[in-house]
């Protein structure tokens, strides 16, 4: 038997092909899930805190809304306020990512909404934290990230306006339209790890800080006490006073997900076993904590081939088993 290096796995795990809308469909629900929650972000709270930049920000020397926006009213015959300010950032974002659904100048439009969404929940964190807290949470800051894979992944023409307006007299006459139903797995991957990779930023943060003390048990349940005292609503407290093997249980169940689920969901095997992990979780961290990681959870949509083909191949199953009885 020939023996085959490694990296020919690799090769195919990474960079082989797989259907066009799994990469296809992720990019549009991302893009309606992001506007959503950009276009539903409040910043009345400019009003009343103190603009602290971010250390990136400090890094590019990137102006504050203050100073930028004055920027902005001196190629303008009229001024705006620091509110009308942000609506613009939101606007270029929502526009960008209209637009790069067209098909036209699509790298273009995709940077341009990286860079709206980078300025606008950039500035929104300054206003949000303090001077000693320079955290951005992953919930938001992931975004960056996948608008940065999205715009260094290949074209997927298929699911442009501009493609189907293009072709639009071609289709069922000779049109190679098989061309366009693969797509590289690579960018969907990419977004795979990213998700696994702020979970293990939380574990990071979490061992960093508490080390191993972090799974005694006691942790959570304090975390949950407190949770119900914040949020009436959520069932923190009537948690914490259940067996106290059951809370050890789920907070080293947390941990143990979130310092393998970079590793789990990159691999496809077990891929499918992490996202239901990470429902879960975020089910539970809902009912008892009260904490909506908006709009982070929705990424989970990039798992819909997953989901799609154990249903296919379960419903296969059934067929199957029924048949041979």
């Amino acid at each position: 038997m020939e023996w085959k290096k490694p990296v020919h796995k690799i090769n195919q795990a990474f960079f082989s092909e797989e259907p066009s809308w799994y990469w296809g469909l992720f990019v549009l629900l991302f893009s309606l899930i992001t506007m959503r929650y950009v276009s539903n972000k409040d910043i009345s709270i400019i009003h009343s805190h103190i603009y602290h930049a971010l250390p990136l920000f400090d890094f590019f020397h990137i102006p504050n809304p203050y100073k930028a926006k004055n920027f902005l009213e001196s190629f303008l015959p009229f001024s705006i306020s620091l509110e009308a300010f942000f609506n613009s950032l939101k606007l270029v974002f929502i526009i960008s990512l209209i637009f790069s659904f067209l098909g036209l100048f699509q790298k273009f439009f995709i940077l341009l909404s990286l860079i709206g969404f980078f300025l606008f929940n950039g500035y929104l964190y300054g206003y949000i934290r303090t001077a000693d807290d320079p955290k951005v949470y992953h919930s938001a800051n992931i975004v960056c990230f996948i608008l940065l894979i999205w715009l260094m992944a290949p074209k997927n023409s298929l699911w442009t306006a501009f493609f189907w307006i293009r072709n639009f007299f071609k289709i069922g006459k000779n049109w190679k339209i098989k061309y366009y139903f693969t797509y590289p797995k690579w960018p969907r991957l990419l977004v795979i790890l990213t998700i696994g990779l702020a979970y293990f930023g939380s574990f990071y943060c979490k061992f960093m800080t508490s080390g191993f003390q972090w799974i005694n048990g006691y942790t959570l349940q304090s975390v949950l006490l407190k949770a119900q005292h914040i949020k009436p609503l959520s069932y923190g407290g009537w948690l914490a006073e259940q067996n106290f093997y059951l809370i050890w249980f789920l907070n080293i169940s947390v941990w143990l997900f979130q310092s393998t689920a970079f590793i789990g969901m990159f691999i496809k095997k077990t891929r499918l076993i992490y996202a239901v992990m990470g429902i879960v979780f975020h089910v539970g961290v809902l009912l008892f904590m009260g904490i909506l990681f908006v709009p982070f959870h929705y990424f989970y949509v990039v798992f819909v081939p997953e989901f799609y083909l154990f249903f296919i191949n379960f419903k296969f199953f059934i067929r199957k088993f029924i048949g041979s009885k």
